[in-house]
């Protein structure tokens, strides 16, 4: 049975969906919660007919089709009974496919988005647009001490770069070891039409694509504008407090915590958001099939 068609303006390709913070979102939103199966049920019936015949050429009864026998005819149908015959057909869909497209009605419809991420407050909902650049940091992982050596291997050495190359091969080994116990989850580099400067890090579970796929399809820029809706989570540092007041606060610390702060906002400034970008923690990633 052809299944019914769902009357839609677009069509969307999505490249990441979190699940479980949309049906958590969803579910503040609607008091039965989030839905997860739809059920359409339909009835039918159709009136059906038993017929019973006989024959008969002599009979001295006297209703009207055994007087017919009674010329030696036969009379035919005697009797007949009309039955009402009904089925129930159910039709059972996941709606689970739809909750990207509910989330984004129910946010719009009650306003809850921004559109202008300059003008958003940290913890509310923002959507982007621009061209994504994806950080593989899982296969870059895989992959970093081989590619570099064989990088530094293209480069004929001589005695006046014998020293360069040297210090390279030394920031590549220790930039290898920083990136080996990183998270390896897939960051995302997006600049909108404001210039506005867009940085997240996405849970792998949670692509729709392998980011390996990506990497090897399209290298880091994937093509055409493509949307991230999710929640401003920071600002860029020259929004929030002066490197004045971070310095006051180490002070205070004990020497080791201080220095251990000081390495973890250097990886961040390393592998992680940089300065000048917002952090963003996206829910959906998608664009208009056209």
């Amino acid at each position: 049975m052809e299944q019914d068609q769902q009357d839609t303006g677009s069509l969307y390709n999505f490249l990441y969906i979190d699940y479980p913070r949309a049906k958590s979102v969803l579910a503040q939103l609607f008091n039965d919660g989030v839905l997860t199966t739809h059920t359409k049920t339909s009835q039918s019936s159709q009136m059906q007919g038993d017929q019973v015949s006989a024959s008969s050429t002599m009979s001295g009864t006297a209703n009207i089709a055994v007087a017919k026998g009674m010329l030696g005819e036969d009379y035919g149908i005697v009797n007949a009974t009309q039955t009402s015959a009904s089925s129930v057909h159910e039709k059972n869909y996941d709606a689970i496919w739809a909750l990207p497209l509910n989330l984004l009605d129910s946010l719009s419809e009650r306003n809850l988005i921004n559109r202008d991420i300059s003008a958003a407050k940290a913890g509310s909902f923002v959507i982007v647009s621009g061209k994504p650049r994806i950080l593989d940091i899982k296969i870059l992982q895989e992959i970093w001490t081989s590619a570099t050596s064989f990088m530094l291997n293209q480069i004929k050495i001589t005695h006046s770069n014998k020293g360069e190359i040297k210090r390279q091969e030394q920031n590549f080994n220790d930039m290898g070891g920083i990136m080996k116990v990183l998270p390896p989850s897939p960051q995302v580099y997006l600049s909108d039409a404001q210039g506005e400067k867009i940085w997240a890090a996405l849970q792998q579970d949670y692509m729709v694509a392998s980011p390996s796929f990506l990497t090897l399809t399209y290298g880091v820029s994937i093509p055409e504008d493509w949307y991230i809706l999710g929640i401003l989570d920071a600002k860029p540092d020259e929004f929030n407090k002066t490197e004045e007041d971070n310095d006051d606060v180490l002070s205070d610390l004990p020497e080791l915590m201080g220095a251990a702060l000081i390495v973890l906002n250097e990886t961040r400034a390393l592998l992680g958001r940089p300065k000048s970008f917002y952090g963003v923690t996206p829910i959906l990633i998608f664009r208009e099939i056209k």
